[in-house]
């Protein structure tokens, strides 16, 4: 496979005399392309979900706001409560992160590879799966 850098066309195999092979560069400029800002935004997505799901980050977040609503109201929280609010706001740094991560990765081939999107802690897991 091979790319026309002047007019885009991707040519495959043996299909027009002189046909070379593609050079390193045109295939990541071909495959940077695969990686739209709605492809790129579409796997953070999917990240984040499949770390909570619509339904996980609902639950949470009536959870989450029962809380604020005690303390609010003058009521005492326990410690395990306490922990869950700070471990939420884990949670929310790590969702900013995902979407922060988007920007650099449009045009980036690799956009799906694990290494470029920031990683999701034990704790963090686990505490989405009580939800």
């Amino acid at each position: 496979m091979w790319i026309d850098t002047k007019t885009g066309e991707i040519y495959l195999g043996d299909c027009q005399p002189g046909d070379r092979d593609a050079a390193a560069d045109e295939i990541a400029a071909w495959e940077g392309r695969k990686a739209t800002p709605e492809a790129v935004r579409a796997e953070c997505a999917w990240r984040i979900y499949a770390a909570a799901s619509q339904a996980t980050q609902a639950n949470l977040n009536g959870y989450i706001n029962l809380l604020n609503a005690k303390a609010l109201q003058g009521g005492t929280l326990t410690d395990a409560q306490k922990s869950d609010l700070i471990t939420f706001a884990a949670a929310m740094d790590w969702i900013n992160a995902m979407r922060g991560a988007c920007a650099g990765l449009i045009g980036n081939a690799a956009y799906r590879d694990d290494g470029n999107w920031p990683s999701l802690s034990p704790e963090l897991a686990a505490f989405a799966a009580r939800f």
